[in-house]
């Protein structure tokens, strides 16, 4: 039900005139969403995410430290630059400039960060309530194809355009939050990944099958060569 509301959010925002008008209420979307509140809205998501991953990594420490391993260690790398680059880009021009990155402060401009943040939240909801039922993949072709259907639903409504830049920060979106996703699931999911190191049964049982393979080519030393 979380992700069908979200969808259902996420399709608001997208379609719905920028400004409605009527006679009982009045929206203005730009307004609710402008940069400033974006950019305190990613940094406060930001911290509350590595608030809670760092009190579960203290909680399950013995679970992800026999998991660990450097493609591992890369993925989560790369998790968090992604995140911190959203982060940056995700403020004002004038905030990046003050700060001195005023030579990124054309990122914003070329690159909706709004489109990133909630698509972000959106793949994290999906994978969450779906990834028993599909695989991370095929849950970002899907998110991928719904933002084009509401991109494209655009060209019906006034004041809205249909731009690919909005598409490409969509699919940067889908790609950080299911990234995180990933790494949960390498972390402290109930089955390990492909970038899990091996547990103790598993290194065993592939020292036993080595082992095997050894003695059976010792002993048919023709088949080995074979």
């Amino acid at each position: 039900m979380l992700a069908i509301g979200y969808a259902v959010l996420v399709a608001c925002f997208t379609v719905l005139p920028s400004r409605v008008n009527r006679a009982l209420f009045r929206i203005d979307i730009d307004g609710l969403v402008n940069p400033q509140v974006v950019g305190r809205l990613a940094i406060v998501g930001a911290l509350v995410a590595a608030a809670m991953l760092a009190a579960l990594a203290w909680r399950r420490r013995r679970v992800w430290i026999a998991r660990l391993s450097w493609p591992l260690l890369g993925w989560l790398a790369l998790c968090l630059i992604g995140l911190g680059a959203l982060v940056l880009i995700s403020q004002p021009p004038w905030y990046l400039a003050r700060h001195g990155l005023g030579d990124i402060a054309w990122v914003p401009g070329d690159f909706d960060a709004r489109h990133s943040i909630f698509y972000a939240g959106f793949a994290v909801v999906v994978a969450l309530a779906w990834r028993d039922r599909a695989s991370l993949a095929v849950l970002g072709l899907l998110l991928m194809a719904y933002g084009f259907v509401l991109e494209a639903a655009q060209v019906l409504t006034p004041t809205r355009t249909f731009l690919i830049k909005d598409l490409v920060s969509n699919g940067v979106g889908i790609l950080l939050g299911l990234g995180w996703v990933y790494l949960y699931d390498s972390l402290f999911g109930e089955e390990r990944s492909a970038l899990s190191r091996p547990g103790r049964a598993s290194r065993r049982r592939k020292r036993m099958g080595a082992a095997l393979a050894r003695a059976g080519r010792q002993a048919d030393p023709e088949a080995g060569r074979r």
